[in-house]
């Protein structure tokens, strides 16, 4: 939790938040060169981008945690990105259960990446097409 409210009180990384999670979003219904231009596009700031992996590898873990937490609950109380509460329920509907799960593994592989030094860029496209299974529209 206290890393949550230090998060939420950098300007910064609310910018990155938003930017991120509007990524995620996108990437749903990407195409592969997208995947790997939004890889590249993230891996510009190379000076700032180890310490700002981790946060936006942990933005990512809460994000898909929001969507199974509302697939099984449908409880806005028990969400972390409240703010995007009608978009996680649309997610939520259109992802199936192995979908998630699926992004969820995704995720929790580039957290252990990063932790053993795998370059930034290849660590960002096989996130990225990990999570690339079209979702059926809403």
């Amino acid at each position: 939790m206290a890393r949550a409210l230090a998060l939420a009180q950098s300007d910064d990384l609310l910018e990155a938040r938003e930017t991120f999670l509007r990524l995620l979003v996108g990437l749903e219904r990407a195409g592969a060169a997208d995947r790997l231009d939004a890889a590249e596009q993230l891996t510009r700031e190379r000076d700032r981008l180890p310490e700002r992996l981790a946060d936006l590898l942990e933005i990512a873990a809460w994000w898909y945690r929001d969507l199974a937490v509302w697939k099984e609950t449908a409880d806005p109380a028990l969400l972390i990105n409240l703010d995007r509460q009608e978009e996680i329920a649309r997610l939520a509907a259109a992802l199936s259960w192995e979908d998630l799960r699926r992004r969820i593994d995704a995720v929790d592989y580039a957290r252990d990446s990063l932790e053993r030094n795998v370059q930034p860029r290849l660590l960002l496209e096989s996130l990225f097409f990990k999570i690339a299974a079209q979702i059926a529209p809403a």
